[in-house]
């Protein structure tokens, strides 16, 4: 373990430390840079950075409505954020076993948290998954054709999965994730269906919004927009996705941002890329902050 954490470490470093390096020695191609936003795009910025979270807060709500639970919204926005936050501990599930701490401290069982995640990881990483081939199949990219092809198998299986969640078969999935989790609790035909829509919905949403966040912070700083905004939304989720599925690094960090500096250098040098995915990262993380805090003040409002 601490073999791991030491990588970890290490590669975040070294990560950051060549995405300022390209900053300052490649600074000639973006020290003239200034920031071109006007209020309207401004206020577009702020509104996506400070609705994302929101939104996934959402998302949280509905999974766990989708298993027939009574949680609050309130009390589920607080859980979502908080565990969240510590989505950047080294280790990589302190997020997820946090979740299901603060939710057990409202008695909802383990089993049932457990299940709400199974079920947040099939929707996210196929939602980031559609929407990168659709940004592929738009916009094609420069990137290599088996990365591409291997987005196919992974789309399919997600898409196999959800039907099998609908359909008589349910059980064959339920006794394969009890065997994987070693759980005999383990209840997944209890979704009800009626949700899934608008937890597909939601998921696309918040991609739809970080996205955008990336594209309005790239065009303040004078990048060509004439593609539009879907590169930028396929760019994010190809970040999100390389962060999510690699666990050397505690919610993507250095990942994510190296992943996005190398997406957009397609469009903008390098350098102007690496700058984009540091003030990216910086304005998402303001934005979680801002969300904590007005989770903070509701929450104090409501007690007691």
């Amino acid at each position: 373990m601490k073999i791991k954490k030491t990588i970890s470490f290490i590669l975040v470093v070294l990560l950051f430390i060549f995405l300022f390096w390209k900053i300052f020695t490649d600074f000639d191609q973006i020290k003239n840079i200034q920031w071109k936003l006007d209020t309207k795009d401004t206020i577009l910025l702020l509104a996506t950075l400070l609705l994302g979270p929101f939104v996934n807060t959402i998302s949280w709500h509905l999974y766990t409505k989708a298993l027939g639970g009574n949680i609050s919204f309130l009390d589920n926005s607080k859980i979502w954020t908080i565990s969240n936050a510590a989505r950047f501990i080294p280790g990589s599930i302190w997020q997820y076993a946090g979740r299901v701490y603060l939710l057990s401290q409202k008695g909802v069982s383990k089993t049932f948290t457990t299940t709400a995640l199974v079920l947040e990881a099939f929707f996210n990483i196929g939602g980031a998954s559609v929407i990168v081939l659709l940004a592929l199949k738009l916009f094609p990219l420069n990137i290599p054709i088996y990365i591409q092809k291997g987005l196919f198998p992974l789309v399919i299986f997600l898409c196999i999965v959800l039907i099998l969640l609908t359909g008589s078969r349910v059980k064959f999935i339920e006794k394969t994730i009890r065997e994987l989790l070693k759980n005999d609790s383990l209840k997944i035909n209890k979704i009800q269906k009626r949700w899934l829509p608008l937890i597909a919905i939601s998921v696309f949403t918040q991609f739809l919004l970080t996205g955008l966040s990336l594209y309005f912070i790239s065009l303040g700083l004078g990048v060509n927009s004439s593609a539009g905004v879907i590169p930028y939304i396929g760019i994010y989720a190809a970040s999100w996705l390389v962060g999510y599925l690699t666990f050397l690094a505690p919610s993507g960090l250095g990942l994510r941002e190296a992943s996005i500096a190398g997406l957009m250098s397609l469009y903008v040098p390098l350098a102007l890329g690496s700058l984009i995915a540091i003030l990216f990262r910086l304005a998402t993380l303001v934005s979680e902050a801002i969300m904590i805090a007005v989770i903070f003040v509701l929450t104090r409002k409501k007690s007691p």
